[in-house]
């Protein structure tokens, strides 16, 4: 039960993280014109985030979140979210993250 409860740590952890990372190039971004560059930053930084937790995380958890870094274009042969992923998905994005997050805990 403790490995349990500490796997479901780590996962929210590592969603917090990408959330963090999100946010910071969404509020960066306003007014920006070198959102391409935004969104490389973001690339590398949810990669860096990834290649860090996956491996601490269970089957489950890093499966499911691998599924939902695919509905966003994740690209799991180079680690990374691929270049069709645009500036126009980043609010569903982050809210689709919030909403997973806050989910853990009601379950």
């Amino acid at each position: 039960m403790a490995t349990e409860s500490n796997d479901e740590n780590k996962f929210k952890q590592c969603i917090q993280l990408i959330i963090n990372a999100v946010s910071d190039t969404i509020n960066n971004s306003e007014g920006q014109s070198n959102s391409q560059q935004l969104l490389n930053d973001l690339r590398k930084n949810i990669k860096t985030i990834l290649e860090k937790s996956l491996s601490s995380l269970s089957s489950q958890c890093r499966n499911y979140l691998l599924n939902v870094l695919h509905e966003y274009h994740y690209d799991a042969k180079d680690k990374t979210l691929s270049n069709s992923f645009t500036e126009d998905l980043l609010d569903s994005f982050l809210n689709d993250l919030q909403g997973r997050l806050e989910s853990l805990d009601v379950f």
